[in-house]
């Protein structure tokens, strides 16, 4: 008999890509509903719940997906902020749905180009994730939800989802170096897509 992997937030745990491949490929249905993908998580924390959303939005993807994985990052973001003890999502959210097939394709691209970045996590400077950072995440994932909504094309999901995906690592597993990486890629990702926004603007401003 086959046992699920199980995640305790409050240890490292060095396989969570293979636990939420695992998940999705337990929902045999072509399309994947978010209520179903978060009902295979059962009482996770909210990083892993995170995770289970920004990883396959590192890659490209089509029109409308990172729109909805945006708006769901905002509304977790938001919930983490409050200090909410358990995850909720409107009803007409949780109708939102994303291909079987190209979700456990990003996760299995994710884990071949940026998997050692997951076994390198581990337990350790927990403090500097603790019930502050937690909170202070919350306004983070907030931001990041709102970057990956905003119409920017091919590249505009990607940055704002590599940031989540380094942020949630370390709170799941705890590891206090990563979250600051993760703090440190995020004000990159900011700079950088305000740059990329400006020139935008001022692109559409001369052709107009």
């Amino acid at each position: 008999m086959n046992r699920k992997r199980t995640l305790n937030p409050d240890v490292s745990t060095p396989d969570i890509i293979g636990f939420l491949k695992e998940s999705a490929e337990d929902l045999l249905e072509e399309r994947i509903v978010f209520r179903d993908l978060l009902a295979a998580l059962g009482p996770r924390s909210f990083g892993v719940s995170i995770l289970f959303f920004s990883i396959p939005m590192i890659l490209p993807m089509p029109p409308g997906i990172p729109l909805s994985v945006g708006v769901v990052i905002v509304i977790l973001g938001i919930q983490i902020s409050l200090g909410r003890p358990h995850l909720r999502l409107p009803k007409w959210m949780n109708e939102k749905s994303i291909d079987r097939k190209l979700l456990l394709k990003a996760y299995t691209i994710t884990d071949r180009y940026v998997g050692w970045m997951f076994r390198l996590a581990k337990y350790r400077l927990p403090r500097l994730t603790g019930p502050l950072s937690f909170r202070l995440s919350g306004g983070i994932f907030t931001v990041l939800g709102i970057l990956m909504i905003l119409p920017i094309p091919i590249i505009g999901n990607i940055f704002p989802a590599i940031s989540c995906t380094i942020i949630a690592l370390g709170l799941t597993d705890r590891d206090g170096l990563i979250f600051v990486f993760g703090l440190i890629f995020t004000t990159i990702t900011l700079v950088a897509m305000f740059f990329m926004s400006a020139g935008a603007i001022s692109v559409l401003e001369r052709l107009l």
